[in-house]
């Protein structure tokens, strides 16, 4: 069992925030704005006294629905000759509230994933409440804090179903480069009080996101 939840918080930030989704402006696209997203995500998952590296690669797809409702939609993956993992999420961004300084929003979404590693599979299920709060620096650039529960699910055969909650917070800058592009670099820490027999678990990340704003 301990080595399937050492698997289980691997993947916890090795796919982004804890599988929540990726952190992004706490601003909503306007009704019927398209928005292609990349990125890339390094975290450091500790257990007790073992501490090991996470890596994994991203994109998706965001679209205004109307105003004050985003959908988003993405695909990520990792591998390495030892391990990989492959998934997918949904995400619904809820504008809150909204300001010339301020802006509020939510950010509730849910995934899937895959983790293969030693001939043996398991599927980890995920449900994630991040709340966006963005200061406007001017010149379209936002300043973002994003506080969020995750809580995830791992099936596996030949195993006992493990639940793992996660607590913690993101800080990030949305930096427009120009009206279409946008970079947006965060560095994140969470907790779970699941881990292994002597500890829980704690998770640091970095992550670099690529907005592309189609103009549609």
């Amino acid at each position: 069992m301990s080595r399937l939840v050492l698997l289980f918080a691997l993947l916890s930030l090795g796919t982004g925030c804890a599988s929540g989704p990726r952190l992004s402006r706490a601003t909503t696209l306007p009704r019927g704005q398209v928005e292609l997203v990349a990125g890339s995500n390094l975290s450091l998952v500790g257990a007790g006294e073992i501490d090991f590296p996470a890596g994994s690669l991203d994109g998706g797809l965001r679209v205004g629905i109307f105003d004050g409702l985003e959908l988003g939609v993405s695909l990520r993956g990792a591998y390495t000759p030892a391990i990989s993992v492959w998934g997918a999420a949904l995400d619904a961004k809820i504008q809150l509230y909204r300001s010339e300084l301020f802006e509020l929003a939510l950010d509730p979404g849910v995934s899937w994933d895959l983790l293969s590693t030693a001939g043996e599979n398991a599927s980890f299920y995920s449900a994630a409440l991040p709340v966006l709060a963005g200061l406007n620096l001017g010149d379209g650039h936002q300043l973002i804090l994003s506080p969020g529960f995750i809580l995830q699910w791992v099936s596996s055969d030949g195993a006992a179903p493990v639940r793992q909650p996660f607590v913690g917070t993101a800080l990030g800058v949305a930096l427009e480069i120009d009206r279409s592009f946008t970079l947006l670099p965060s560095a994140g820490l969470y907790y779970s009080w699941v881990g292994n027999e002597t500890a829980g678990t704690t998770v640091a990340q970095l992550s670099l996101g690529a907005f592309f704003n189609l103009g549609i």
